[in-house]
């Protein structure tokens, strides 16, 4: 729908939307690519919103991450919209930029950093129905963390909570997984393998993670 939505007669700020919900659309398809170009493409835009600029900072950064461009802007950027998105009680753009932010400070081995804004991502959008697949994600890069750290029992715990949590996706199993794997608990990395399977037989999975199936089984 949104490709063949003509943008012919929209103000900027009109514009902005659009393009603020075709960026969301590509990466939901995992064209990080196409979704990179779609907020740049936002960025230029001469819209009235703060925020948007806000966002599409982050997102720009987030994207430029993944096509193996700094993480510390990434890292910035998120950590500036998440404080403002606070600050305007715009909750859910406040927990995502948050969980992006705990993302790169994990890529970037601060693990200090990713507990604790992980943590806070979990807290901000525990209430958010519409961002609940979220939650078991913020929860596996604390548990990451706190392993990378030096307490590898207690960050598996916490995997485990994440690949019980009612919304996890095959990526946080394929974590919980490898972690258990790590610790040497072969049971338990059994059973998340099985069940990681079957996930993936049931519908599309995104790349790196039937990499890390394929490495399991």
């Amino acid at each position: 729908l949104l490709e063949r939505f003509s943008d012919a007669g929209l103000d900027a700020d009109e514009h902005a939307l659009v393009s603020l919900a075709r960026a969301g659309a590509e990466q939901s398809r995992g064209r990080g690519r196409a979704m990179l170009d779609e907020v740049r493409n936002l960025q230029s835009v001469d819209h009235s919103s703060p925020i948007l600029r806000r966002v599409a900072d982050a997102w720009a950064g987030v994207a430029g991450a993944m096509a193996g461009e700094s993480l510390g802007a990434a890292f910035r950027s998120s950590v500036v919209l998440a404080h403002e998105s606070a600050a305007q009680s715009l909750q859910h753009f406040e927990g995502i930029a948050l969980h992006n932010a705990a993302n790169a400070a994990l890529a970037q081995a601060n693990y200090v950093d990713a507990q604790r804004l992980a943590s806070r991502a979990r807290a901000v959008l525990a209430d958010s129905p519409s961002d609940a697949s979220v939650v078991p994600s913020a929860i596996m890069v604390e548990a990451i963390a706190r392993a990378e750290g030096g307490n590898l029992d207690g960050g598996f715990a916490m995997a485990k909570t994440a690949a019980e949590h009612e919304q996890a996706g095959p990526d946080v199993v394929a974590d919980a997984a490898y972690m258990a794997l790590v610790r040497g608990d072969i049971d338990a990395a059994d059973v998340l393998e099985r069940r990681l399977q079957r996930m993936i037989r049931s519908g599309p999975t995104e790349l790196g993670t039937q990499y890390r199936a394929r490495i399991l089984n």
